[in-house]
């Protein structure tokens, strides 16, 4: 097996790779867009990577049997580090050898990366892919974000006695940029400890609220928000298979701590999927971050897993 530069001739090959292992996956995640499934989506996005020169092919007798691309990201993740990440369709192995293919290609990658000042190094897998996760996992990387995905079917649970669930409006701003503040310093605090980026403000809360593209529910008791959750057209970062027109994506999700045990996120979110519903989406996602342990304990009781982004922080960089 020979490592070489990803050059336009193996970006057919690679694409049709993508793809059949997507159609594997739409298997057990049906609620999954076609989009993807066009070859010509991953080839026009791995052009672009060969072009830039970051990535990576694996040849065997001439024919292609494995590939890695990337794109070099700075402050990935709101820190300092500089980061190397693989989207979904940007890498793939054939089932056969595939963790021989894959150190290959990691060897070959971690070196660029390296020279590119990468401090962290990130691939986001298909979630059927039980053997590349393994592969990952003993080339020293760990489970990081979660994207899943469901249809907008109906979700049974009524809201717990004493709180409302509305759809927010226009003057209710303040209301979603105090909970969310409170939402990132739940990120920031143990044991999730992210790096605690900025939150909305009032002020982009009320221009947010007059976009159609955004919505958002709050639970209520009295005047108090106990939760909230909000919803756009993308998440910024998700992965790329769970993106349609007929799609709406969970952005932000939190419930304050004294209202938690009382079910009010499925009652939340069932009134979220319920408007998504009426509104003509067919499909609603989510990406959440695994070591967060209330997103970790919930989001997998209604949606599908479809993509696993594992992350290794090397100890020099």
């Amino acid at each position: 097996m020979e490592i070489v530069p990803l050059e336009n001739g193996h970006i057919e090959a690679a694409a049709e790779m993508f793809v059949d292992k997507l159609c594997g996956l739409r298997k057990s995640a049906p609620a999954l867009p076609e989009t993807m499934l066009d070859p010509r989506r991953a080839a026009a996005l791995l052009e672009k990577r060969a072009r830039a020169g970051a990535g990576l092919a694996a040849v065997e007798d001439g024919r292609l049997v494995g590939y890695l691309s990337w794109f070099v990201v700075p402050n990935f993740r709101d820190t300092d580090r500089t980061g190397s990440y693989c989207p979904e369709w940007a890498h793939g192995a054939r089932t056969q050898g595939a963790a021989h293919i894959y150190r290959g290609l990691y060897r070959a990658a971690a070196e660029r990366w390296q020279a590119s000042g990468c401090g962290v190094h990130v691939l986001t897998l298909l979630a059927h892919e039980e053997a590349a996760r393994e592969v990952w996992f003993w080339n020293g990387f760990g489970l990081s974000v979660v994207d899943a995905i469901r249809w907008t079917e109906p979700l049974v649970a009524d809201a717990p006695r004493g709180l409302s669930l509305i759809k927010a409006r226009p003057g209710d701003e303040r209301t979603l940029a105090e909970i969310e503040a409170e939402h990132w310093r739940h990120y920031a605090a143990p044991p999730v400890q992210m790096s605690a980026g900025a939150p909305n403000t009032e002020e982009e809360f009320a221009a947010l609220l007059a976009d159609e593209n955004f919505h958002a529910w709050l639970a209520l008791e009295g005047g108090t928000a106990a939760a909230y959750l909000r919803l756009e057209s993308r998440s910024h970062g998700a992965a790329n298979i769970v993106a349609a027109e007929d799609a709406i994506a969970i952005t932000g999700a939190f419930t304050r701590p004294a209202y938690r045990g009382r079910k009010l996120a499925p009652a939340l979110l069932a009134a979220a999927i319920d408007d998504a519903r009426a509104a003509g989406f067919r499909r609603m996602s989510v990406d959440f971050e695994s070591f967060n342990p209330e997103a970790a304990a919930f989001w997998p009781r209604y949606f599908t897993p479809v993509c696993f982004s594992v992350m290794r922080i090397p100890e020099r960089a």
